[in-house]
């Protein structure tokens, strides 16, 4: 039987050129409340992206 390849790294490394790579990451340097806000806004545009569009009604003013 063989063994299994390590798993990937857990976040890609994008390399530009001419861009200093991060010495800090910035995600490990927020507070909690900052990252619940966060992940908040970001489920919440995710979920606006699955779900379908509402209807809205026409108007006859």
């Amino acid at each position: 039987m063989q063994a299994l390849p390590p798993p990937p790294p857990r976040q890609l490394t994008l390399t530009f050129p001419d861009t200093p790579a991060p010495t800090v990451a910035i995600w490990e340097t927020l507070d909690p409340a900052t990252r619940n806000a966060a992940l908040q806004a970001l489920a919440r545009i995710l979920a606006q992206a699955v779900l379908p569009p509402r209807k809205q009604e026409h108007r006859d003013d």
